[in-house]
């Protein structure tokens, strides 16, 4: 405490060293010298950074939920497409019983039956894109490391993008597919 300075109880604080309440006026404890201020501001960040990390794993997450959307489309696609193929095959075989036309038609639709499950099916397939057309990458800051989500637009994948590491803060480009720092 500074000389001329009143002391100030109005709000108190406990040391984390020896548990003495001190008021906030000190700066360091009176009883063992453990400089409470900074040890309150280390918990404030802390505590930043942890609901950081929290909002970026809410995040994670539904990126994630949307790709897994993605495959769940795919699964739907094929069976689908597995009801589509069955039908086309069916077809083709009984226009396969009429002369010449059907010997070429009748063929054409069975092998668009028994591709058919694959077709639809990948519709419902986005892997790294979602609806939007919108790339998601993930990679390493190329400044702390620190594993970073980037969502690419569909109208910015052939440009450079800048963005900042949630991280360190500090400002890095993507091209193409990679990291770059600025």
């Amino acid at each position: 405490m500074k000389v001329g300075e009143e002391m100030s109880f109005d709000k108190t604080v406990k040391c984390p060293a020896c548990g003495f309440v001190a008021g906030d006026a000190f700066e360091e404890c009176p009883k063992c010298g453990v400089v409470i201020r900074k040890y309150h501001q280390k918990q404030v960040e802390r505590e930043r950074l942890v609901r950081t990390a929290k909002e970026e794993a809410q995040q994670r997450k539904a990126r994630n939920e949307k790709l897994t959307s993605g495959l769940k489309g795919a699964a739907q696609g094929m069976k689908l497409g597995a009801l589509f193929g069955i039908g086309f095959f069916s077809v083709g075989l009984v226009v396969c019983l009429i002369p010449v036309i059907g010997w070429v038609l009748g063929p054409f639709l069975m092998v668009t039956g028994i591709a058919a499950p694959f077709f639809v099916g990948a519709f419902g397939v986005k892997g790294g894109v979602d609806s939007a057309g919108s790339t998601i990458l993930r990679g390493p800051c190329p400044y702390c490391t620190g594993l970073v989500d980037v969502t690419i637009l569909a109208s910015q994948k052939n440009k450079v993008v800048g963005t900042d590491c949630p991280v360190c803060r500090k400002r890095f480009v993507i091209k193409g597919t990679t990291f770059y720092a600025v």
